[in-house]
C-alpha cells in the first residue's frame, strides 16, 4: 500500500491454527521525516540506539500461549522499519497445515 506522501506499507500474512496472522511488517516514512526522529523514538521505545540502523527483538504472547519474538529492524536514514516474526510463525503455520491435513482425513475416514 502506498499513501499520497511517499509512505508504503506492507504486510504479508501466514496461515495459523485460527487463521492469518501478519508474519513481516515493513513501513516506509516519506522524505519529510528527519531520520533522527525515527532513531529517537526507536531508542525511547528500545532503549538502544546505533545511529541510523537499529535492532531489538520484542516479546508478544503468541497464539496457543506461545511466545513470539519478533525481530525489529530501523534503518532511519532509508526511513524504513521491519517488524519480522516469520521464521518463528512458520512453525505454527505447519502444525495449521497437519492439523488441515489430519482432520481432513479423519473426515473422510468417519464419512463426514
Amino acid at each position: 500500500m502506498a499513501g499520497p506522501s511517499g509512505e508504503q506499507l506492507e504486510l504479508v500474512f501466514m496461515q495459523t491454527q485460527n487463521g492469518a496472522a501478519v508474519s513481516r511488517m515493513s513501513a516506509r516514512w516519506p522524505d519529510s521525516i528527519a531520520p533522527e526522529i525515527l532513531s529517537d523514538a526507536f531508542e525511547r521505545r528500545y532503549g538502544v540506539s546505533k545511529g541510523t540502523f537499529n535492532t531489538a527483538a520484542i516479546r508478544v504472547d503468541g497464539e496457543l500461549g506461545r511466545l513470539v519474538q519478533p525481530y525489529v529492524q530501523l534503518d532511519a536514514g532509508a526511513r524504513t522499519l521491519v517488524i519480522d516474526a516469520e521464521a518463528e510463525l512458520r512453525v505454527l503455520e505447519q502444525e495449521s497445515i497437519e492439523r488441515a491435513v489430519r482432520d481432513a482425513k479423519r473426515a473422510e475416514i468417519m464419512g463426514w
